[in-house]
């Protein structure tokens, strides 16, 4: 078992197994914060349990510590858009999983005969009973679990929990459950 430390942000234990974190209630994104674009750091938050920032200043704390991980310059997103602030890429999201020394496996994706990868929704439909995932669609990334009973998943983002009741809206036109997969960290 190892702890690490996070900075400002405590101790956390990542590598006791996800067994401890699935079923737990999880913090959800305070409505105040639901316009930053920090949805690859919000997954990270949950598949690590760090502390959800509860205000901006909370917020701006996280992005220095995670700014310090990746070592960009103090002033990256200072200038951009909320809906662009915090916004990571797949390896970035990699390599600050890395420095947690959390365990995780990087999932192979097949692709169709269109040299597609599945959505979200059919995707779901595939994913392993007491499982942690971060996935990555098309611009937005979430936080996945699945307690022993798989179809019962709960999806987390800044919106809140979302569940397989929710899939016909996660659907729509501009839902992300019909945006093909492009990335799927599996926390082990």
């Amino acid at each position: 078992m190892h702890d690490a430390i996070c900075g400002t942000w405590g101790y956390i234990n990542c590598t006791s197994g996800v067994a401890c974190l699935i079923d737990m209630v999880r913090q959800k994104c305070t409505v105040s914060l639901k316009r930053y674009g920090f949805c690859g750091i919000l997954a990270i938050v949950y598949a690590l349990d760090l502390p959800m920032p509860k205000n901006r200043k909370d917020l701006m704390e996280m992005f220095g510590s995670m700014k310090a991980i990746l070592g960009m310059s103090s002033d990256t997103w200072c200038s951009a858009m909320p809906k662009k602030q915090g916004a990571l890429s797949y390896e970035s999201m990699v390599q600050i999983l890395e420095h947690y020394k959390c365990k995780f496996e990087v999932m192979g994706l097949g692709v169709n005969k269109n040299n597609k990868t599945v959505t979200l929704n059919k995707w779901l439909k595939g994913v392993d009973a007491n499982a942690c995932y971060i996935v990555v669609v098309r611009k937005h990334a979430v936080f996945i679990e699945t307690p022993r009973i798989k179809s019962k998943w709960r999806l987390y983002d800044q919106g809140g929990v979302q569940t397989k009741k929710d899939m016909s809206r996660l659907t729509m036109k501009k839902g992300y459950g019909a945006r093909h997969v492009q990335h799927v960290i599996k926390i082990m």
